[in-house]
């Protein structure tokens, strides 16, 4: 069986969520990289000296990205769970999991991609670091699928409404297989459209 893994949680969710995880990482940093204070808080919570490699120096180059995702797809493979990165960011996993294994790739994605993907994403569809959530709701508003009284208050609450519908395709998590959120102008928040809001509002 095939089962597709969205390195973005269907497109919607990571970049969002890592804007609001790094709030607070605000903090002096000696580089001149826009994200330099996000590259420190990752730094903090790599847990193997590869990823410090990669984090080292502040830039997450396209090989380097790749590199990542196939250390990932090795370690799965040592695990005997079948699976393989596709070009568009997403998996392919082809082994329908134990337990054990599915704890074998929570362990796999936390040495490998769970530090490097949400970051890569972020500084590729934002890169001098602007109000994620401010550029989601201007790009959502220009396509008359919001209007100005949305806010990202409600932009939260229906993402965590999808995370709860969607599940993350474990036996522990499978989702409520309820119908999926609508904004307000009755559009799914994974319409292509709005999934490129959210995660590409630049058109970058």
């Amino acid at each position: 069986m095939s089962v597709s893994r969205s390195a973005r949680m269907g497109g919607v969710v990571v970049i969002g969520a890592l804007a609001a995880a790094l709030a607070g990482c605000a903090e002096e940093s000696h580089s001149d990289s826009p994200w330099a204070a996000e590259f420190e808080h990752a730094r903090q919570e790599a847990v193997t000296d590869f990823l410090h490699d990669v984090l080292s120096d502040d830039v997450i180059t396209d090989e380097e990205f790749r590199e990542v995702r196939q250390h990932y797809i090795d370690c799965l493979g040592d695990a005997g769970i079948k699976a393989e990165a596709l070009d568009n960011g997403n998996y392919n996993v082809y082994t329908n999991m134990s337990a054990k294994q599915e704890e074998a790739e929570r362990t796999c994605s936390a040495e490998t991609i769970a530090v490097i993907e949400p970051l890569y994403y972020a500084i590729r569809y934002n890169p001098q670091n602007q109000d994620f959530t401010k550029l989601m709701l201007e790009c959502l508003r220009k396509g008359g699928f919001v209007d100005d009284t949305f806010t990202g208050a409600d932009w939260q609450e229906l993402i965590y409404e999808f995370a709860a519908v969607m599940g993350d395709g474990s036996e522990a998590n499978p989702g409520t297989a309820g119908p999926v959120p609508l904004l307000p102008g009755g559009t799914p928040i994974n319409d292509p459209r709005v999934q490129e809001c959210s995660t590409n509002p630049l058109g970058l």
